[in-house]
């Protein structure tokens, strides 16, 4: 009887010392803890045109200062893949293909009593259409690249998405209310080609991927139509 008691306490101990290693490795990601850089110079721009008419960007004025406290919240996109079904006889087989036809970043920033972000809309609009109407050279419309930057808890990055030549799709319309108080919020929705994806923690080794085309020290992954 004594021995069957002694065998359930250490039964008992042993599942407390899992339970308590289950905590002490177990780790979670924070929705925020994230940093996001808008970069742009239309010096690298201009150079990609070879017109010389009003589509270029001379004399284009330089985009928003945007703080870090405007943007609320980001949503990326990666790779989707549908399946493919050929039938041999009555069997089918499938598998995966790639479907992508470009990526979607949808950004939420936060309006100030400046009105920056209406005034970012607006300058975005303008990198893509000028005031005559005119659509301006494919390559000026683009600005250079959005960076997120995802961090741990002591504000070390994990991992990095650089969407590159990114450019402007859509905006939601602002919302003014009598009976709010909430703040004016407006999502802006970003398109690019392609993406470079960094991790900090893992070795090279681990990030293999079919879609890889180039690795960075440590990690990465990049791929471009």
């Amino acid at each position: 009887m004594a021995d069957n008691k002694i065998q359930e306490f250490v039964r008992k101990g042993s599942r407390a010392s899992e339970l308590k290693s289950f905590y002490d490795k177990k780790t979670v990601q924070h929705a925020y803890n994230f940093f996001v850089t808008i970069i742009n110079d239309d010096r690298s721009n201009i150079t990609r045109s070879t017109t010389n008419d009003s589509s270029r960007l001379t004399n284009f004025d330089e985009m928003p200062l945007l703080e870090t406290w405007h943007i609320r919240n980001i949503a990326l996109q990666n790779y989707d893949f549908k399946r493919e079904i050929q039938k041999h006889g009555v069997l089918p087989r499938s598998f995966p293909v790639l479907e992508f036809d470009g990526f979607e970043v949808r950004i939420e920033f936060e309006e100030d009593d400046r009105g920056t972000i209406a005034y970012f809309v607006n300058w975005l609009q303008r990198r893509i259409i000028n005031e005559k109407g005119i659509y301006r050279n494919p390559g000026l419309n683009k600005i250079d690249r959005i960076i997120v930057d995802v961090k741990d808890e002591l504000g070390n990055r994990i991992t990095s998405y650089a969407f590159l030549d990114a450019y402007f799709l859509k905006a939601d319309p602002p919302t003014y209310d009598y009976t709010s108080s909430d703040t004016v919020k407006i999502g802006i929705t970003f398109g690019a080609d392609s993406f470079i994806q960094d991790f900090e923690r893992y070795t090279e080794g681990d990030n293999q991927s079919p879609l890889n085309t180039r690795t960075n020290t440590g990690s990465g992954t990049f791929f471009n139509r």
